[in-house]
């Protein structure tokens, strides 16, 4: 990108005028929200799915996210919209609830990396696991 600027001299009554190449980057990180689960929330650990929602403002091309839930995984999203809705590996067995927590990582094509956590309560069923 180029801009131009002028300055009008008092002192002779003569305008200069000059053109400077300007780089622009993108500092906006992406914007993650976490659509399920919600915070706070209780699920049954089984049936467990998470529903992310990526969008930058210059980059549309963010094609895979990162996901921290006891163990690294990275997940695709859909460039066309944006969305990822998968099912993450089951916790360990217990008899109570499981307070758990969800990091999703993701980084723009200009390397901006933006977080989003969830906070959430996963609980198993012990007669689910004895077929």
């Amino acid at each position: 990108m180029s801009v131009t600027l002028s300055a009008f001299d008092l002192t002779d009554n003569t305008t200069r005028t000059a053109t400077k190449l300007v780089c622009v980057s993108d500092t906006t990180p992406p914007a993650i929200t976490i659509v399920r689960p919600v915070a706070g929330a209780i699920v049954r650990g089984d049936d467990f799915i998470l529903e992310v929602r990526i969008s930058d403002a210059v980059d549309k091309n963010i094609s895979n996210y990162e996901v921290d839930l006891g163990t690294h995984v990275v997940s695709p999203l859909d460039p066309s919209t944006g969305q990822s809705r998968q099912r993450l590996q089951d916790a360990p067995k217990t008899s109570g609830p499981v307070n758990t927590t969800i990091t999703v990582r993701a980084r723009d094509a200009s390397g901006n990396v933006a977080t989003q956590s969830v906070n959430f309560s996963e609980v198993f069923d012990k007669h689910h696991d004895d077929h």
